[in-house]
């Protein structure tokens, strides 16, 4: 006669008072505050959208949605978008979150770095399509030439400056210039362009 074989499974009986304290507002509270630092994580390394809510001195107080509100200064804004810039108490403005936790406690926000990623994602988009952008030659330097595109530092190398040999270079530096974008790689600060690649009228080639 086979014999039944004996249930080994326990049932736990969880206290009460355990379950109550999992639930009481200390338990929310730090179910909040690690959501929180899980989003704080998150927008480290992105632009983000802030609210201006004050100044300390000569910097800018900008509530992100963090525990403590972060900082820029007047002079960097100014910088960025120039003298006429809002910067009224309300005002949305995009920074760059470089850390969450900095040494004043706040988050350490940068306008600077915001602005390059809006203009890298335009010469992204420049460049996916096949559009021109506006570059000035500034400088001369190993290979080729020095140019600022938006503020951001591109190079041309020599033999992209024109269709046919150019004696000189001058004529064309320090005055805005239609450029092709041939490389583009903002992870190594690599932004090569051209003006071969660019129709040159007949006067400027001849110059």
């Amino acid at each position: 006669m086979k014999m039944n074989q004996p249930n080994t499974q326990t049932t736990v009986q969880v206290d009460e008072n355990i379950i109550k304290a999992a639930m009481d507002a200390d338990f929310e509270k730090l179910l909040d505050k690690n959501f929180a630092v899980t989003t704080e994580d998150n927008q480290q390394g992105k632009v983000v959208k802030g609210l201006i809510t004050g100044y300390a001195q000569d910097d800018v107080l900008i509530d992100i949605g963090m525990k403590a509100e972060g900082r820029v200064s007047k002079k960097e804004f100014k910088y960025c978008d120039g003298d006429d810039v809002d910067l009224s108490i309300g005002k949305t403005v995009e920074v760059f979150v470089d850390n969450i936790d900095g040494p004043r406690g706040g988050a350490v926000l940068s306008r600077e770095k915001a602005k390059r990623e809006e203009v890298l994602t335009s010469l992204h988009d420049a460049f996916a399509k096949g559009e021109k952008v506006t570059g000035i030659i500034f400088s001369k330097v190993k290979g080729g030439f020095a140019v600022d595109v938006s503020g951001l530092l591109a190079f041309m190398p020599g033999s992209q400056l024109d269709v046919l040999p150019t004696k000189s270079a001058d004529p064309l530096m320090h005055q805005p210039l239609e450029l092709a974008i041939i490389k583009l790689d903002p992870a190594r600060g690599n932004i090569i362009v051209s003006l071969s690649l660019i129709h040159i009228s007949e006067p400027t080639r001849r110059s």
